[in-house]
């Protein structure tokens, strides 16, 4: 089917409409960056200071050194910080430090999980649980080192989370992104714990997830589950105030599966 000469043309030819998008998109992502170097990296380098300071007091030098190689791996620590470039100003530092937090109790559990252990697979689901308390203001702290004999960090996991649950109480949608945070920690935790065991296991267990429906591999699914990204984005949708349901729904579906 032919078109007009004025059709073909608009078919073929940049909208006035499409520009000034991706102009809006461009200027969005030149303040984004901007915000990024000048205010929330600063923030994030003070956090992580404060963390290492706290690190290297834990007594038991294994899990000390887990510690600090935890904290070492910036690039995820900064790049959680960096969902905080799109909130307000006055909330900002309260992102910051609960994005930190989040992610570090995830790079330091991820690493404890990794020591030989007597049963893996419970031993990570127990340790990445502390996800789902730093996610729950109401939550009582778990013995995180049950299948860890002899571990003894000196509270050092236990600040993490209080840390992470203190700064979402600042945020003030907190209670909107409870949920919904809380299960894409759920599935960090499947997925870590699984992680540790038989292949077999982890591959049913991603073929049962919404993303194997969405047409994705098993180990793709599994990876999207084990992102912590989708709880980076709900803390940053947690600092407006009165968050809608239809915005949460959709960062959830952007980031899962």
């Amino acid at each position: 089917m032919e078109c007009c000469p004025d059709v073909q043309e608009s078919l073929t030819r940049p909208s006035v409409r499409g520009l000034g998008e991706r102009a809006a998109l461009m200027a969005a992502f030149a303040r984004a960056a901007a915000v990024y170097w000048l205010d929330v990296l600063p923030r994030a380098a003070s956090a992580l200071h404060l963390w290492r300071r706290r690190a290297v007091r834990i007594a038991d030098p294994a899990l000390r050194a887990v510690a600090l190689d935890a904290l070492a791996k910036r690039g995820n620590l900064e790049g959680a910080a960096a969902f905080a470039a799109f909130v307000p100003r006055r909330r900002r530092g309260a992102a910051v430090r609960a994005l930190i937090a989040f992610q570090a109790a995830y790079n330091y559990a991820d690493m404890l999980a990794e020591q030989p252990g007597a049963d893996p697979v419970a031993n990570a689901r127990r340790l990445h649980e502390a996800l789902l308390v730093a996610l729950d203001p109401a939550a009582a702290h778990l013995d995180y080192y049950a299948l860890c004999p002899g571990c003894d960090d000196g509270g050092y996991l236990d600040e993490i989370v209080d840390a992470c649950r203190a700064a979402l109480r600042e945020l003030p949608s907190s209670a909107a992104v409870a949920e919904p945070a809380r299960r894409a920690a759920a599935r960090i935790v499947a997925f870590q714990s699984l992680s540790q065991g038989e292949r077999d296991e982890l591959e049913r267990w991603a073929r049962s997830l919404p993303a194997a429906a969405a047409g994705l591999a098993w180990w793709e699914s599994a990876a999207a589950a084990g992102s912590s990204l989708g709880v980076h984005v709900l803390i940053m949708a947690a600092a407006p105030p009165g968050v809608k349901a239809t915005k949460l729904a959709a960062l959830q579906d952007a980031y899962f599966p």
